[in-house]
């Protein structure tokens, strides 16, 4: 098993909305492998669209 290069959403946004979705193609332009989100709401989280962002993009 190896690791992967991976990053924190909140280096960018303090809440996660579907606003910020710019986030995830831009994590993998600098090379991260995997994102990981700051949900400070998890009523306002955009789940459907991240996943399809996720997989468009390519990133875990």
């Amino acid at each position: 098993m190896r690791n992967k290069f991976g990053v924190d959403s909140f280096i960018w946004t303090e809440s996660f909305f579907e606003k910020d979705l710019w986030i995830i193609p831009k994590a993998k332009e600098l090379g991260f492998e995997v994102i990981d989100f700051a949900i400070s709401n998890p009523f306002t989280f955009p789940v459907k669209q991240v996943k399809a962002e996720l997989e468009r993009v390519g990133i875990d």
